[in-house]
């Protein structure tokens, strides 16, 4: 039988209902991030908001142009290129690009930082780019 009791307990139950699942995602204890590079297709504004909705706490990987997206959708720069001319390839286990990289590190870290990116990604490059006996040793040195 149906009287006023069983409709406003009802409609509570329905609004309670909708209520919960139309709420954002909470963010808790676990931080991730997803990597920009996955989803180099994606906008990376489409990006945020995807993340932002399923509570990521960031976007990896962006290039210090990108630093301030994120924020726009309440998260943040977890990771970021400090210098663009480092790639996989030509990284730092290739000595003729040292003082280059160098020189956009003492650039790019710095400006990293201003932004609030707590790290900055360096390649050391793949084995394929450097000749095989040397590729081990070149890290290490100057």
């Amino acid at each position: 039988m149906i009287n006023r009791r069983t409709v406003i307990a009802s409609s509570l139950a329905l609004c309670a209902t909708s209520a919960i699942a139309a709420a954002p995602a909470r963010r808790g204890r676990l931080k991730q991030s997803v990597s920009r590079w996955c989803y180099q297709d994606m906008p990376l504004d489409a990006l945020c908001a995807a993340a932002a909705r399923i509570g990521l706490d960031g976007i990896d990987l962006l290039q210090p142009a990108e630093y301030a997206v994120p924020r726009r959708h309440g998260l943040r720069c977890t990771m970021g290129y400090a210098a663009d001319i480092m790639t996989i390839p030509n990284g730092l286990n290739r000595r003729e690009n040292h003082a280059a990289i160098e020189r956009a590190f003492r650039i790019g870290i710095p400006q990293a930082a201003k932004a609030g990116v707590p790290n900055a990604i360096a390649f050391r490059a793949i084995a394929a780019a450097c000749p095989t006996r040397r590729a081990p040793t070149m890290p290490s040195q100057g």
